[in-house]
């Protein structure tokens, strides 16, 4: 299924720019509203990627796609960095009344744009979880930026040039929370955590070796891993040595297969070797 774009008419493309900077100006506050199609009401806030969506200038088009393509009635997704929800308004879409969507996001201020969304469009079967996933439980400082790059928000101090505060929030793993709260299936992990994808992983050991895998879709940015002290092909070996395979999704949500490199800065999909038959009709033409 290709995910379709709802392009700007003339009177749009005039406006909108001027509407966005107006409220930019004035009452940046103020959430501007646009409708995604396949996926519902949007809420743009004063940032990047609000910015980015309401001109329709789109935002991980791909993984959308992938998304659509992959996910079905009933299933459990897991979104690990759900910032303020654009992932998670499509799975709540996709996995319907019967599936369930699982939010994990640290920022009391994304937190609460990211309640917003759900309660805009009325997903009843999304749950908003105000943790951070790492390797260990506990708390720790998160970097909140203040400027425009919300979605930057870190453990670690942002590389980037805009005022931050911290504020202490609590962290667990992945495999604690699968027990306490009894959930024995997920069919799909999306983890956008700022340079902290290894601590995620690292913390869900026990689900990676369990006999229901899940597919994972995951951030692969040297400039966010390295202030954590690793390079981001940590995390290919990582979940290569868990008999993993990856992919880098297609505009039409296809996978094509994605050998190993030196640098990374994209998000990339990775498959269990024993769920790769069953999406046999999501392989790029020519490599299935």
């Amino acid at each position: 299924m290709e995910l379709k774009h709802r392009h700007l008419g003339s009177v749009d493309t005039f406006l909108r720019p001027k509407i966005l900077a107006f409220r930019n100006r004035f009452v940046p506050w103020l959430p501007l509203i646009t409708h995604l199609p396949q996926v519902g009401w949007w809420l743009s806030w004063n940032d990047y990627i609000g910015g980015r969506i309401y001109l329709s200038r789109g935002f991980e088009e791909s993984e959308q796609a992938f998304l659509l393509r992959f996910l079905q009635s009933g299933m459990i997704a897991f979104d690990i960095g759900a910032h303020h929800g654009v992932h998670t308004l499509l799975m709540s879409k996709r996995v319907g009344s019967q599936g369930l969507v699982i939010a994990f996001e640290p920022s009391p201020r994304e937190v609460h744009r990211l309640r917003w969304t759900l309660r805009v469009n009325r997903c009843s079967n999304v749950r908003v979880e105000s943790y951070a996933m790492g390797s260990r439980e506990g708390n720790e400082q998160l970097f909140v930026c203040m400027g425009r790059n919300s979605g930057c928000n870190s453990l670690r101090l942002p590389t980037i040039s805009e005022p931050f505060k911290t504020t202490k929030v609590p962290i667990t793993t992945l495999d604690n929370y699968l027990r306490e709260h009894e959930i024995h299936q997920v069919n799909l992990l999306k983890i956008d955590v700022e340079g902290a994808e290894l601590e995620v992983l690292e913390g869900a050991m026990g689900l990676l070796s369990s006999g229901a895998r899940p597919v994972i879709i995951c951030e692969m940015a040297d400039v966010r891993t390295l202030p954590w002290g690793y390079p981001a092909n940590k995390i290919y070996d990582l979940l290569q040595s868990c008999k993993y395979l990856w992919f880098s999704a297609t505009p039409e949500g296809n996978l094509n297969p994605c050998p190993p490199k030196k640098d990374y800065r994209e998000n990339l999909v990775a498959v269990p070797q024993e769920k790769l038959q069953g999406m046999k009709t999501m392989l790029a033409e020519g490599n299935n």
